[in-house]
């Protein structure tokens, strides 16, 4: 209740604090949420967990071999050891109990998109980390079976480095992850897309894919509803496709894993939650290192 009854004079003097402090923070939104943000951007725990994702995510090079090298630094066990779930899921409560206004009753794009990407670490890097029954990367895999590419790589258009990232505004030079492009390839998921036929859609690397995001989900619900999200907005529709095409036992064991998923489902709907310029910057670069290093796997 605190955050709607935010003045107007207390959310300008917030809007100010905030732009001295970070071109990335969001103006005009309330005290409760500016200062959450604030003190997350100088958060030590989540400057030397996304430096680390960071570091094994960043290659000048996008051969397999580099790519490979890359993937491994990723998902070494040193890496979970210095950015673990339990501390992405309480930056999320946190962030939620903050921001309830923010991400809901007056949704504010520029908050939802920094919630959306701390959210998604964790599932992302689960996602890319994933392999196949003969232990390749889901994330280098191709299910091409001509000259068409098929499966985890199906994009209709080749997609750059460039097309992963767009200007914070037309005056600035900050640069923010493109959620456009992220939604609309379903690129989360590493391409899967509601379209694919069953051979494509229906393989181990899908089933652990959804896994990631959907045993997260569960321990860590997205607070605004996964409609409402500007990346994962396409779950829903992944889902149901492979429901339909794949068999409800597909995803059975994971499910029952989760407590269970149904059209009304708390996962994909709204679930109350019971650094060059600091640590936002540096989430915000993460996203871009992840899904270039994806994008890269191709």
């Amino acid at each position: 209740m605190a955050l709607a009854q935010s003045s107007g004079s207390s959310a300008s003097s917030a809007a100010a604090a905030s732009s001295t402090a970070s071109p990335l923070i969001p103006t005009g939104i309330s005290v409760t949420c500016s200062t959450f943000l604030t003190t997350l951007n100088s958060d030590s725990t989540i400057t030397t967990c996304t430096k680390a994702l960071l570091t094994a995510t960043s290659s000048s090079s996008t051969s397999s071999a580099a790519v490979s090298s890359a993937l491994t630094n990723l998902c070494a066990d040193s890496i979970s050891s210095s950015c673990p779930d339990s501390l992405l899921r309480g930056k999320i409560t946190e962030f939620y109990t903050a921001c309830t206004v923010e991400l809901t009753t007056s949704p504010n794009s520029n908050v939802i998109r920094i919630y959306d990407v701390i959210y998604a670490i964790s599932p992302m890097k689960s996602a890319v980390c994933s392999k196949d029954d003969s232990g390749n990367w889901c994330a280098k895999a191709s299910t091409a079976s001509n000259s068409s590419a098929s499966g985890l790589h199906a994009t209709s258009t080749p997609i750059t480095a460039a097309d992963l990232q767009t200007p914070l505004s037309a005056s600035s030079s900050e640069t923010v992850p493109n959620m456009v492009i992220f939604s609309s390839t379903n690129l989360p998921f590493c391409f899967l897309t509601p379209a694919l036929d069953a051979t494509s859609l229906c393989t181990t690397c899908t089933r652990n894919i959804l896994t990631a995001y959907i045993t997260f989900e569960s321990n860590a619900p997205y607070g605004p509803g996964i409609a409402n999200s500007q990346i994962l907005a396409t779950q829903p529709a992944l889902y149901s496709a492979v429901q339909q095409k794949c068999g409800s036992n597909f995803l059975n064991n994971v499910v029952q894993a989760a407590g269970g998923i149904s059209t009304g489902s708390n996962i994909f709907h709204s679930g109350a939650v019971p650094m060059i310029d600091g640590a936002v910057q540096n989430i915000l670069a993460l996203a871009m290192g992840m899904v270039t290093l994806a994008v890269s796997a191709l």
